[in-house]
This record gives structure tokens, sequence and C-alpha cells, in this order.
């Protein structure tokens, strides 16, 4: 994209352009030329027919509202009314990896939540478990495994990450069988067979 726009390579789509005329297109091509030298000038665009007959005798108000600053706030007034109408999701249910990391960062690698699940005699573990709690587990680990495989190989077992993940792994039995792989063997392939399976359980 860089190369293309360095390079003034474009065109004109018939969708969004087809009820621009030829001459306006023409004076567009004329003033996105690299080379300075063969760009138009000022005296060849006042020249320019689209300028000369073509263009719209639209007035601009841009003058009007930057000078005046009730005009200015009635303006921002509509475009916030305009943003008030997007609904977003609440952030509490939302599932974001940027806040889970930094989440993450300021409590304690110990996971109570998941060690509560898992803690207990076998009758605690066959019963019932929230599945939004089970895939927020599962994302939370999935969250580490990405931040482990940004760091060099030999990093990754001093990180606060690799402890947090081995934890996990260590209390959750939907993770327990990554617990072969030592922090130098963990790979992309990993990552995604961890998030097939919380897609899976979503369904």
């Amino acid at each position: 994209m860089k190369k293309r726009i360095a390079n003034a390579e474009f065109e004109f789509p018939d969708r969004e352009w087809e009820m621009v005329s030829d001459n306006a297109k023409d004076l567009i091509k004329g003033l996105l030329v690299v080379d300075p030298e063969k760009r138009m000038n000022i005296e060849e665009v006042m020249q320019h027919p689209w300028l000369i007959s073509d263009a719209p005798d639209i007035p601009l108000f841009s003058p009007h509202f930057i000078k005046s600053k009730d005009a200015l706030a009635t303006a921002l007034a509509a475009g916030n009314r305009r943003l008030r109408t997007v609904e977003l999701a609440p952030v509490e249910t939302a599932y974001n990896p940027i806040l889970i990391r930094a989440k993450q960062r300021q409590k304690s690698t110990t996971f109570t939540p998941a060690e509560s699940i898992y803690q207990g005699d076998a009758a605690n573990l066959e019963a019932p478990v929230d599945m939004s709690l089970q895939i927020n587990i599962l994302r939370t680990a999935l969250c580490h495994l990405l931040n482990l495989l940004h760091m060099k190989s030999e990093d990754r077992i001093r990180s606060s990450d690799w402890e947090a993940w081995e934890n996990l792994v260590r209390v959750t039995p939907a993770l327990s069988h990554y617990a072969r792989y030592d922090s130098k063997h963990i790979t992309n392939q990993i990552a995604l067979s961890l998030q097939k399976t919380i897609v899976a359980m979503k369904e």
C-alpha cells in the first residue's frame, strides 16, 4: 500500500466514481503526480476545464462553522447524537485479550477460581461446572500462551506468563494434556489447538 501511494498508483472504481465527470478525474490525476515538474501548478489548475465550466456552484460552509462558535457547537452535538446510536457491548462481558493481560499483570499468578473448582474430592470434580467460567479460564491461558510466543524461548521460563500458564495447566483438567510441553516447545500449533478447544466449548 505504501509503495502504491508513493508511486501514485490509483484508479477510479466505477461503483464509487460513476457519477464523477471525466474532467474532474483528469484534474485529480494532474494533481496526484509524483514528479513535481510534471504535476499541475496553480495556474494550470485555475485554467482547468472542470473549474471553468464543470464545477458545481455549491457554497461551502466550512468558514461559517470555523468562525461561529455556536454553529461549531451545533455540528459537534449532531455528531455526538449519531455516535450515541452505536451500541457497544459492556466491558464486563466483552472478550478483550488486552484487558485480560492487563488484569493478569495486576493480580497474583495464583488462579483461585480455577483451583477452587478442581480441588477437593471426586464428588466435587463431578459437580456441574459453569461453562462460561471454564471458557474464561481457557481464554486467560491462551493470552499467556500468546505472550510466551512473543518471547525468546530462553526467556519464557523466567516470565510470569510461564508461571501463570503452568498453574493453569496444573489445576485445569481441560489443559492437563499441555503439561508435556516445556517452555522451549511452545508453538503456534499449541495456541491454535487451544483456540479450537475454546470455540468448540462455545458451540
